[in-house]
């Protein structure tokens, strides 16, 4: 790994780099369209007059590179026209129209527990063929409009014929063609996608039309996504950065998550900061920050756990300490405080080596690393919007952390390890709008917490890929020209681990932590049966470690009578499972849909069904009662936590709606539409998948924000 002192600008990016960036924030887009309903999708035949005539190239710099002949891949078409909903007609004839074009969502059948079809719903009754027959009859005609998206000719299920819905795609199914075809052109840029499809995006309605304003806002977010990613390339080719091993220290892992979200087509937006401060600050980049610090009067701030106790030594002094408190702040907040905090003061004072922090990905968050510097992880507030939310820190954090972590620390499993948020400092301001803009939770190093011999890695930095496009998990464990069975058993271990650590707390006592890659670090110590250059031993899966509460579900309930601690949140907190449903469907999304099936990917097992019967197995070791798709529950009666865990196993998930929620500017609650479930994929057909939507509905189901 070069110097990372070379001068670098904005100007360093190239056309590839920019190229390669739309790419990234294109396919997310794409992907996001479609899995969240926004448009219609359905697979389309080679003799379609839409479909380009000419192989097309995929985008360079992949491992497939070059022409793409027409029997590698299908077309997807995105029409652009009022979004089709196919609505099966229950209770009809057999021989009756089984399915028709609709302008309003299907009904919702099962949108609470215990609710049913209609009366008269028999699948077998009414036909699968002619249930089939009907979808494809109803899609879009030839002459209609649309965008023309390429997926690998196996990513659909051979029974998919022309004309057949497809509900779900992956960004990473997508193949890089580097955009979408539109009336014969490529289109590259993921602003000038979004352009043309949103006169065609309904709210669920499907007549509501979302206003220009909103529109020109995701236009512009998508556009500091595709910016911010071309310079994390371009800084990455600038310095010549080598994609870290597992013995580099762990702010090597943070650092080399060059594209984000994997998911969310805002995965790089950094609105709130221009390019400079991007370059300084963002962990991807530059990742240096010389922290801040302001003086408050006592009686405008909340502390736990002794803060200023702790840090004593560390903050610099008060001028009346009798009446002030100093609070440190990230540097690129100080605009916001000032102009909310009329008694807050900025400490005019030059940078300390011992103040100064490294970043981590999630640009608010940093790890002390000055001489002298007290061994913690700071979270910061910082009005900055990076993915779909604006990243301050609720006061509802600030307090809950202290209560949460006493809970977690006595129920977590042996192989997961818990950083506590017991320290915290924040806004006493009444308004937690106002509040949110000034507040700092302290965590302790995580490494600090592991046993000797140990390395952490964030997860979520396993699955970026390096500069030669190998996926960072591969070459750390040594798997790169290895054999599907060596895959295999790394992912075993992996996934043996780490539902270990997730699924006892959730089955047991009701809390669900949000395990997705940025919040999970892996464990990892030199236990491995082959060696590294240095011929000691190769590094190898151990444990978990989670940190932040800010996103978890727990149904306090539940804790309530399995530990008897009286979990007392502060009033109007989001993190509170009313339902224990809530914190199942938390897991789930985080731990699996995310964590679990992007580990998949970059290990290229995700269209093994071998693999995903590692992760079915494991779920049934930790819930023995539920059965598999077909199978007989081995109990007469299933207890609640195993009822909530079959639901996992159902055709489709609920999927949550990033795109949708910013069209809605919803932040802390989900708006979720069922899907296509990666986890039993294999164990269902194309029609069972029909049937199970026309159940749960295709279209987003709104939350009930009263419950909030």
């Amino acid at each position: 790994m070069s110097s990372e002192s070379a001068p670098f600008s904005a100007d360093c990016i190239s056309a590839t780099h920019l190229a390669n960036a739309k790419w990234a924030t294109g396919r997310r887009l794409l992907s996001a369209l479609i899995s969240e309903g926004l448009l219609s999708c359905f697979a389309l035949a080679q003799s379609d007059p839409r479909v380009p005539a000419n192989p097309v190239t995929l985008f360079p710099g992949t491992p497939d590179a070059g022409p793409a002949l027409p029997g590698t891949l299908r077309w997807l078409a995105l029409p652009l026209a009022p979004r089709q909903v196919l609505e099966p007609t229950f209770g009809a004839p057999h021989d009756a129209e089984p399915a028709r074009c609709a302008t309003t969502p299907p009904i919702e059948y099962s949108d609470s527990p215990g609710t049913s079809p209609p009366p008269g719903y028999t699948p077998t009754a009414h036909g699968p063929t002619a249930y089939l027959a009907g979808i494809c009859a109803a899609a879009v005609d030839a002459s209609t409009d649309a965008l023309l998206v390429a997926v690998a000719a196996d990513i659909l299920d051979s029974t998919f014929p022309a004309g057949f819905p497809v509900r779900s795609v992956d960004p990473d199914d997508l193949l890089p063609i580097g955009g979408a075809f539109h009336r014969g052109q490529l289109i590259t840029s993921p602003v000038d996608i979004y352009r043309l499809a949103a006169p065609h995006i309904r709210a669920d309605d499907d007549a509501t039309i979302f206003p220009d304003d909103i529109h020109q806002l995701i236009l512009n977010e998508l556009e500091s996504s595709v910016r911010n990613q071309a310079m994390a390339l371009a800084w990455r080719d600038v310095h010549a950065l080598a994609a870290p091993t597992p013995g580099d220290p762990p702010i090597a892992w943070e650092k080399a998550i060059i594209e984000g979200h994997a998911t969310h087509p805002m995965h790089r937006t950094r609105f709130g900061l221009d390019d400079q401060q991007a370059i300084q600050w963002a962990a991807e980049l530059g990742g240096l920050v010389d922290i801040a610090f302001i003086e408050v009067p006592h009686e405008a701030v909340v502390e736990y756990g002794n803060f200023s106790q702790v840090f004593a030594e560390w903050l610099p002094p008060a001028s009346d300490p009798a009446t002030k408190k100093v609070v440190p702040i990230h540097p690129g907040q100080w605009p916001n405080i000032a102009a909310r905090f009329a008694d807050a003061i900025l400490l005019d004072r030059p940078p300390a080596p011992e103040h100064r922090a490294m970043a981590q990905t999630s640009l608010r968050s940093v790890a002390l690393s000055g001489p002298g510097a007290p061994a913690f992880h700071l979270k910061f507030a910082l009005g900055v919007q990076t993915t779909s939310a604006l990243r301050t820190v609720s006061p509802f954090s600030v307090f809950n952390g202290i209560v949460f972590a006493e809970v977690a620390l006595r129920i977590a499993p042996a192989s997961l390890i818990v950083v506590p948020e017991s320290i915290s400092i924040g806004s006493a301001h009444p308004d937690p709008t106002v509040a949110r803009h000034m507040a700092c939770l302290a965590r302790p190093d995580p490494l600090s917490l592991c046993p000797a011999g140990s390395n952490t890695i964030v997860c979520a930095s396993l699955v970026e890929r390096g500069p030669d496009g190998v996926p960072n998990v591969l070459r750390a464990f040594h798997l790169t020209d290895a054999p599907a069975a060596r895959r295999l058993d790394f992912f075993r271990q992996y996934v043996h681990l780490f539902l270990d650590s997730f699924l006892p707390p959730l089955r047991d006592h009701g809390f669900g932590f949000e395990a997705h890659g940025q919040n999970t670090m892996l464990r990892v110590q030199r236990t491995g049966d082959t060696t590294d250059a240095d011929g000691q031993p190769a590094w190898w899966p151990a444990g978990f470690v989670v940190r932040d509460f800010g996103g978890v579900k727990v149904h306090l309930d539940t804790v309530r009578a399995t530990t008897g601690i009286d979990i007392r949140l502060k009033p109007g907190s989001m993190t509170e499972a009313f339902t224990l449903e809530e914190a199942y469907i938390k897991f789930f999304h985080t731990g699996i849909q995310h964590h679990i099936h992007r580990l998949l990917r970059a290990l290229d097992l995700h269209r093994a069904d071998d693999a995903w019967q590692i992760v079915r197995d494991r779920i049934i070791h930790h819930f023995p009662q539920i059965s598999l798709p077909g199978g007989q529950s081995t109990a007469s009666q299933q207890p609640a936590s195993s009822c909530l865990a079959q639901a996992w196993f159902a055709p489709t998930i609920p999927f949550k709606c990033l795109l949708r929620m910013r069209q809605e500017d919803y932040v802390s609650d989900d708006i979720l539409r069922h899907v296509p479930n990666p986890l039993v994929w294999k164990l269902y057909t194309p029609l069972d998948i029909e049937q199970s939507l026309a159940l749960n509905g295709a279209a987003p189901s709104l939350p009930h924000l009263s419950s909030h």
